[in-house]
């Protein structure tokens, strides 16, 4: 029942996703679009954060990963 009604939800939930990202883009825009201030150290850590969770991801996942050749 819930798989069903996930399916039967999934593409108006897509439009409303489409039409609030055209209004986010519109107010964006129309209201002026600048960068955010943040010291590059910052952006480092996070950057870096998210690199090596998505390596250690990778590698973690790996195990799980059926081929032929293996």
């Amino acid at each position: 029942l819930l798989s069903y009604t996930l399916m039967l939800v999934y593409y108006p939930m897509t439009a409303v996703n489409w039409l609030l990202g055209v209004l986010s883009c519109v107010l964006f825009l129309w209201l002026g679009a600048s960068g955010t201030q943040v010291a590059a150290s910052i952006w480092l850590m996070l950057y870096s954060d998210a690199a090596a969770l998505q390596i250690g991801l990778y590698l973690w996942n790996r195990r799980h990963n059926v081929s032929p050749h293996e």
